[in-house]
Order: C-alpha cells, then sequence, then structure tokens
C-alpha cells in the first residue's frame, strides 16, 4: 500500500512517531488501511522466510560475550531526553556490562562518561536525579556536569599526577528526537540510527522501573515484536482488546516497526482522518537495533533498555513518558494505561523465564514463523554485524 498523495494534517497525538519526525515507515492512512485489509481478510503480514536460530545463540557464554562486545561498538539508545530534561539531571545505569552516567550541562548539552571516579574507580552517582557536581562516595573527588574534576581532597598527596587530566571518562554521545544514545567503543556510527522514530519534548517522565528476568536478552527483544502469542499468552488482558497474530511489520535498516491493531480500530472506517486518534486504535512497537524498544501506547509511551547481564540473566529498564494535562498533572488515564499494560508485561516476563528454562533441554535450533518476520529480521541483523 502506497503514501497517500494528499498530505493531511494530523495532531501530534494521532502521529504514529509523536516526535513529528520523518520516518521510513507508513503514513497513517497506508497504516490503517492495511490493518483493515487484514482484519476483512482474516490475513496478517508475512515475511519471506521461516527463520531459524541455533539454541546455543541463547545458552553459550561465548556468543554473550560476541554481543556484549556488538552493544559497545553500536549506537544504542540509552534513555529518553524526558529523563535529563534540566541542567545537573542524570541517569546512571549499566550498558553492555559497563557502568555509565548520561548528564545533561549547564549549558543545555547532554554527554556521556564512564560512571568510575578516576582516583580508584568507584561509581560515582546512582540510578536517576538532579545534582550540581558528582562526589565519589569513597574520597571525595568532585566532578563538574561536564565531567571535568573540580576538587581532589589533600590534592598534594599526588605529586606528579596532572589531575587536570583526571576528568570522567567521556563516551560518545547523540541527543536525537527525544532520545539519548551512546557507543562506548569504537569511532561513532550514529548515521545508523539517523531515522528512526523517536519521542516528542511534550513528554515527562511518569515511572522508572528496572526489572530482572532470568532470560536471555533476545528473548525479551522477541516478546515485543510478534503477535503470535497474544490469545495464548495474555487471553485475559491484551487479546479481550485485540487480534490474535495480526500485525504490520515494516523494517528500516537493522530496526523495525510492528503495529498491534486494537478491535476499535474498526470504528476508524467511516471517520475522517484528521479525526483519528490512533493511540486509541493500535500500539505501536519501535525496535531500535539491537537492544531498545519504544512501545507507543494509549495514554504514554515506554522507553525499555533490555540489558544483558548473562546469556540467562536479563534487566528491563523501563522509563514511562506521558503529556501532562496543562497544570503539569499526569491524568488518572495514564496511570490505569500504565497498570493495563504491567499485567500484560507481567505475563511476558514469565513466558520469557519460560523459554530460557526450555532452551536448557533443546538440541533442536529455535524456528520463526513467517508471522513472526521481525524476530527473524532481529536475528539477520545479529549474524550480519558478528559475522555469524
Amino acid at each position: 500500500m502506497t503514501q497517500t498523495d494528499t498530505p493531511i494534517e494530523f495532531g501530534a497525538e494521532t502521529l504514529p512517531d509523536p516526535s513529528g519526525r520523518v520516518t521510513p515507515y507508513r503514513d497513517p492512512i497506508a497504516l490503517v488501511g492495511a490493518l483493515l485489509e487484514h482484519i476483512d481478510a482474516g490475513t496478517t503480514d508475512l515475511g519471506p522466510r521461516v527463520g531459524r536460530v541455533p539454541v546455543a545463540h541463547y545458552t553459550d557464554p561465548a556468543r554473550m560475550a560476541a554481543e556484549l562486545d556488538l552493544l559497545r561498538r553500536t549506537p544504542v539508545a540509552f534513555c529518553p531526553s524526558a529523563a535529563v530534561r534540566e541542567a545537573g539531571s542524570y541517569v546512571a545505569r549499566e550498558s553492555a556490562g559497563v557502568p555509565l552516567l548520561v548528564v545533561r550541562g549547564k549549558d543545555g548539552v547532554v554527554r556521556a562518561f564512564r560512571n568510575a571516579c578516576r582516583h580508584r574507580g568507584t561509581a560515582i552517582a546512582e540510578g536517576s536525579g538532579c545534582a550540581h557536581s558528582f562526589v565519589c562516595p569513597f574520597h571525595g573527588w568532585v566532578y563538574g556536569l561536564d565531567g571535568s574534576l573540580s576538587h581532589a581532597p589533600d590534592a598534594y598527596g599526588f605529586e606528579g599526577i596532572d589531575l587536570a587530566t583526571r576528568a570522567l571518562t567521556p563516551v560518545a554521545c547523540l541527543e536525537q528526537g527525544g532520545l539519548v544514545f551512546v557507543q562506548q567503543e569504537g569511532e561513532p556510527r550514529f548515521d545508523l540510527v539517523a531515522d528512526v522514530p523517536g519521542l516528542t519534548d511534550d513528554q515527562v517522565v511518569v515511572e522508572r522501573e528496572r526489572i530482572p528476568v532470568e532470560g536471555n536478552w533476545k528473548v525479551l527483544v522477541e516478546g515485543f515484536l510478534e503477535g503470535y502469542h497474544i490469545r495464548q499468552t495474555h487471553r485475559s488482558t491484551f487479546f479481550p482488546m485485540g487480534y490474535d497474530n495480526l500485525t504490520v511489520v515494516e523494517h528500516a535498516g537493522r530496526h523495525s516497526r510492528v503495529v498491534f491493531p486494537f478491535r476499535r480500530i474498526e470504528s476508524l472506517r467511516d471517520t475522517p482522518p484528521v479525526e483519528w486518534h490512533l493511540g486509541r486504535a493500535l500500539t505501536i512497537v519501535d525496535q531500535i537495533f539491537p537492544n531498545a524498544v519504544i512501545a507507543r501506547l494509549t495514554a504514554h509511551s515506554a522507553f525499555v533498555a533490555i540489558e544483558p547481564v548473562s546469556q540467562t540473566r536479563t534487566i528491563l529498564d523501563i522509563t514511562k513518558v506521558a503529556i501532562p494535562e496543562p497544570d503539569g498533572t499526569i491524568a488518572d488515564a495514564v496511570h490505569r494505561d500504565i497498570e493495563f499494560v504491567e499485567n500484560g508485561l507481567l505475563e511476558d516476563r514469565a513466558m520469557a523465564e519460560a523459554v530460557q528454562r526450555g532452551m536448557q533441554g533443546r538440541i533442536e535450533d529455535v524456528v520463526f514463523g513467517r508471522f513472526e518476520s521481525a524476530l527473524t529480521h532481529f536475528h539477520d541483523g545479529l549474524a550480519a554485524e558478528l559475522g555469524s
């Protein structure tokens, strides 16, 4: 289906990409048209082939080490800009096993550093918050928001050491489209994320949580990218409002977009497009290769960094953002939306852990149906980057 020849002005809340950025994916009219065609025909998007992945890719420590190396030399989405809105606001967490610190400076620029004091390596920040400077909890070395070392107690004891060179170690960083990207190693390749959809500057952080999962990180990515499990896994949560195994799947480079319609998309058949609120009609999941997902839901969006800890353990670092009311409050609908999605996420977590347990007893490869083409595309991208 081609894009419409007559541009239609949509409000920000109705766009598949609420940041308003141009993306390689379908426009709203073509997207809704494709979904309604599938509903009428009882079909779904199909990829060109069945996918196959060795079980060892989920269980082998050597494979995990290679993937962590990839995550360090590839630009990855680290957090939403909404998480570092004001000068001094920061997010500190591990990315590909390395402690990182992202902070907005007094000049408004977002920077990234290795979260390690240049004295003895102690982490200088934890979690998220806002600070005027960062003080090492071990010996009190003080760093500015730009990473410079501003004070070292009893500096006279470091004879022969140029303390001016002991600033925090910088990491390549890019703020774009409401997202902050980092690349830890190698020549920055931020061109790889130039066209990915983002978030909007109007959104603020509503909640942030970290969820440990006893499963391989790729299993968690996969769970976001297919609708084949909706009826069985989400029997009383998502399925009553949606469809089983009905999605539109698109790719842009290594990245993917998967769209899940709600049953109320039917109401758009007789509604002028300028009145559409797509958030009420569908859920859009953008996978930003390799390990980040933006789930665009009815009243909020969730940015999910899927951080591998080992071949069998993952942390979901989730930042939930929404557009506040004119008085700055968060509407009750946002909290209801978050609670509804949380129930489904718990179901997905249980399935991911069951998958990982089952991997220990498998000898055959893993297969993906043609309607799970985003999973095949994801693993094809990993194989191309890793040469295996």
